[in-house]
């Protein structure tokens, strides 16, 4: 049973700005948190004070630093320890060096290849914590490259890995096949009129002008819009 809403982090009081009661609520009583892109001051705080109460996984990305210590599955943990740095554990960063020199422009590029090889390489190495950094890679590949399938394949991982888990000792629990992942182009368009034909579907981009063109004026794409009551521009 998976629950969603759109709720800000933050809202009016007669105080003032205050954490919006109904995210609070539903924070306390998640199962899992997931969260990006989490820079703002307030939210940060925010969200830092809430997530405590989480017991079950939570993930982190491309977040402040104070609540990317909070990424947990398992036991994967980003955590801060004694005087050391924050930040990605020693195991990304074994993984990471191997894709990516020491120069700045290099990490993100570097990052990203180890999201599509790292989770493969992680089967081999054996332990619990290396299976539950797995999952943490698998997870924030879905996220990655974004889409509505994609993100229900994460929380399809995530409640077969560490929720279903808890409670059953099958080992087959791990081995669940998941849905492929869906590959976003980094150069593309994407036609609303396709969407409306491809509910559930992997989405259909047009990774260059001419392939656009070509779909565009034919009588397929006519025909389609015909169906759909969709006005060409």
């Amino acid at each position: 049973d998976i629950r969603s809403a759109q709720l800000a982090a933050m809202s009016d009081t007669e105080e003032g700005m205050g954490i919006n009661p109904e995210f609070a609520d539903a924070v306390r009583h998640a199962d899992a948190f997931v969260g990006s892109l989490i820079f703002d001051y307030d939210d940060v705080l925010a969200v830092k004070s809430l997530l405590p109460y989480v017991k079950g996984p939570r993930l982190l990305f491309e977040s402040a630093t104070e609540i990317m210590e909070f990424n947990r599955v398992g036991s994967f943990t980003m955590e801060k320890t004694g005087d050391g740095p924050s930040g990605p554990p020693p195991a990304v960063k074994a993984i990471l060096s191997k894709f990516s020199s020491g120069k700045e422009e290099d990490k993100i590029n570097g990052y990203l290849k180890m999201l599509k090889v790292g989770p493969d390489l992680l089967k081999f190495i054996p332990g619990e914590k290396a299976g539950d950094l797995r999952t943490w890679l698998e997870a924030y590949r879905y996220w990655n490259q974004g889409g509505k399938n994609n993100v229900k394949a994460m929380l399809q991982l995530l409640t077969q890995r560490c929720l279903v888990k808890k409670e059953s000792s099958a080992a087959h629990v791990s081995d669940t096949v998941l849905p492929q992942l869906e590959i976003t182009p980094d150069v593309g368009l994407l036609h609303p009129l396709l969407l409306m034909q491809s509910s559930g579907l992997p989405n259909q981009y047009f990774e260059s002008p001419k392939k656009y063109l070509d779909w565009r004026l034919s009588p397929e794409c006519v025909s389609l819009s015909s169906k759909k009551g969709f006005r060409l521009a």
